[in-house]
């Protein structure tokens, strides 16, 4: 927001969002302290077992959140304040998912192949050809679908428990 429009909301906004990057850091701290002391973390939500998910977001993945919107918005400063509100809910949410105990996948099994290498090849270059050619709707599509694969995951587990518990019958009328 230009400092001439609207003096006192742009202090307010410029305050907020030196409070909610603290707050991003601290989550990133706090993720790297958890595991630093943990023996075998394992999700709230675990699915299969094994090592394919992430508890909580990985602290890279959001990193790459952060860079791929200001990669979209080519860094330029938010005049909007609007827009500056979005930023730092994304912020406090992304804050959020690096020390929540959702899953989010590992990527840990991909490997080139052992049947089909062309396959895993050919993918790997339609992205690269794809970031080349419009990094910034790329970059955000990769980095906001990662972001929405934990959080549906976590939804997806949340409505399968629902209906795993036994339905309590409520008193019945003779």
């Amino acid at each position: 927001m230009p400092p001439t429009v609207h003096p006192g909301l742009r202090q307010n906004v410029l305050h907020a969002g030196v409070f909610v990057c603290f707050l991003f850091l601290v989550c990133g701290a706090s993720r790297l302290a958890r595991f630093n002391i943990s023996k075998n973390p394992q999700p709230r939500n675990p699915g299969k077992p094994g090592h394919k998910f992430f508890v909580g977001m990985p602290i890279p993945a959001g990193a790459g959140i952060v860079a791929a919107v200001i990669h979209f918005f080519n860094g330029y400063p938010i005049h909007n304040p609007w827009t500056a509100l979005v930023w730092l809910l994304l912020l406090l949410f992304t804050g959020f998912l690096m020390v929540s105990n959702w899953r989010f996948w590992s990527a840990k099994e991909v490997t080139s192949g052992d049947r089909h290498p062309s396959r895993f090849f050919t993918l790997m270059a339609v992205i690269c050809a794809l970031i080349f050619w419009n990094s910034e709707w790329a970059l955000m599509i990769i980095a906001f679908g990662y972001l929405i694969s934990g959080v549906l995951a976590r939804l997806a587990y949340s409505w399968r428990r629902r209906l795993r518990r036994p339905q309590q019958s409520g008193p019945t009328s003779s």
